[in-house]
């Protein structure tokens, strides 16, 4: 991944664990410009409410890159402000 994002030039990845966890963990990689999230999904979760937890993870990665989510649901539908749930939403910005 380190390879990846040097060559890249991208200062951020995202690594996806499939399994529950504390939350997700921003690893910054010594003598680099580059942090990796770690960030668990859980799947025993009902899958609605795993549909949301990738909305969340997305939201996260396009506000870190500095852009603005998707209007798109994982369906593909447009969402309102209000039907999205984003109180479980990762600090974008924090560091180790």
């Amino acid at each position: 991944m380190l390879a990846y994002c040097t060559a890249l030039k991208v200062p951020r990845a995202w690594l996806v664990y499939a399994q529950g966890g504390a939350g997700p963990v921003v690893r910054r990689i010594v003598n680099t410009d580059v942090s990796v999230v770690e960030y668990p999904l859980d799947l025993r979760a009902e899958p609605e409410d795993l549909l949301r937890q990738m909305d969340v993870l997305t939201d996260a990665a396009w506000l870190a890159a500095g852009r603005q989510p998707s209007p798109l649901d994982a369906t593909g539908h447009t969402t309102g402000s209000e039907q999205t749930d984003r109180s479980h939403r990762p600090a974008a910005d924090t560091e180790c």
